[in-house]
């Protein structure tokens, strides 16, 4: 009975000491995050597609912040490495739906979409060192961002059902004011061809990568623009 009162107590005292290094860890995220607003606000502006080094200083900034974890115990600062690259690829997306830039012609598209596929090799290749040696698989959230700069780096609008449906059917959490948003910024999408891509868009059952980690289903379109998104 004594035994049994002991490994309970020891579980509970695991239990509580997990979720306080959860939220430790979560707290210096917020604390990384908070520090990178200047930067990912910079994202998918004039500035950004000009010259632009916000990515730099992201990736600088994060490295800088986990080797200051680098005491941390090896599976929580595993699940901050996860959960950091999550946010940022987040971000990023997010950047992209508040529409803050709209290309105006197929070389700023060109401009824009090279950028983008840049930015992910250096995200992909900043999480890779911060993941080695843990086991974690660091190559699939940074595709997201590169199968938008394939809608964007598209040169034949009359593809762009084609290319989207391909991105739905990696990312089934996308929303249609989400591919709303992808056709506004591409600046050459008509009223009618946003509404037809739309409503003809094959949005039935998916079989997702098992591994598939949603990103669209928690990135909101701010209410303001969705009105302003099918002009």
């Amino acid at each position: 009975m004594m035994e049994e009162m002991l490994i309970s107590s020891h579980a509970c005292i695991d239990a509580v000491l997990d979720d306080i290094a959860k939220e430790g860890c979560s707290s210096l995220l917020d604390e990384v995050f908070i520090d990178l607003e200047p930067h990912l606000s910079e994202l998918m502006t004039k500035k950004w597609l000009g010259a632009s080094n916000a990515v730099d200083t992201i990736c600088v900034t994060v490295e800088d912040y986990f080797n200051d974890f680098a005491r941390i115990k090896k599976p929580c600062k595993k699940k901050m490495t996860v959960e950091c690259h999550r946010r940022v690829v987040m971000e990023y997306i997010k950047a992209i739906m508040l529409k803050r830039i709209t290309f105006k012609n197929a070389e700023e598209r060109k401009e824009g979409a090279e950028r983008m596929n840049r930015e992910a090799k250096q995200f992909r290749f900043l999480f890779k060192k911060l993941a080695a040696g843990s086991g974690e698989d660091t190559e699939g959230l940074c595709d997201v961002i590169e199968a938008i700069a394939e809608v964007f780096k598209l040169t034949d609008p009359s593809l762009l059902y084609l290319e989207i449906s391909t991105l739905v059917s990696k990312h089934p959490d996308i929303r249609d004011d989400h591919i709303a948003a992808l056709l506004t910024m591409r600046g050459d999408a008509s009223r009618e061809m946003k509404q037809t891509i739309i409503e003809t868009l094959d949005k039935g059952p998916s079989q997702p990568n098992p591994n598939y980690v949603p990103l669209f289903k928690e990135i909101i379109v701010p209410t303001l623009t969705v009105p302003k998104l099918l002009k």
